[in-house]
This record gives structure tokens, C-alpha cells and sequence, in this order.
């Protein structure tokens, strides 16, 4: 996960600056979510001995992005909620 790392990484070396540093953080937001995903599917398929079946995936792929949207809404409030 990259959280530790893009804090240090765009507080040192002022990375959150430049078009690249985005990307660069924007990539490594996706490679978490995906890791996210497939860890849960292989802990459903442990949890229950076999592979998790299309519904099963549309669920948890809905939860998955549920968390995020939530998250994306609080930091957006935050965000409001700081300029006042």
C-alpha cells in the first residue's frame, strides 16, 4: 500500500507539484484499490473452498467502491468545511 510512501515521497521531494507526481499517485491509488479487490476475492475463495461466483464479485466490487466513494465524499466536506 502507498500510503506511507507517496507522504514521504511528495513532502520530500515536492512530487504533488508536477503533472508527473499526479500520475505517479493517481497509478499507485489504482494498484491499491485492484490489490484491494483481489485480496478479498482470494479470502472469499479460502473462506469457502471454492471461487466466488459472478454475483459474489458484483457485490464485493460494489462495496469496494462504495468504501471509496464515501471516503472521496468526506474529504470533499472537509475540504467545503475548512474554507468557511
Amino acid at each position: 500500500m502507498m500510503g506511507v510512501k507517496s507522504d514521504s515521497i511528495s513532502s520530500n521531494m515536492q512530487i504533488n507539484k508536477t503533472e508527473l507526481g499526479h500520475i505517479i499517485i493517481g497509478a499507485a491509488i489504482v494498484d491499491d484499490i485492484l490489490g484491494l479487490f483481489i485480496l478479498a476475492i482470494l479470502t472469499t475463495m479460502l473462506s469457502e473452498g471454492g471461487a466466488p461466483s459472478i454475483g459474489e464479485l458484483g457485490l464485493l466490487a460494489a462495496k469496494i467502491i462504495g468504501f471509496f466513494l464515501f471516503v472521496f465524499i468526506g474529504l470533499v466536506l472537509q475540504i467545503i468545511f475548512s474554507q468557511i
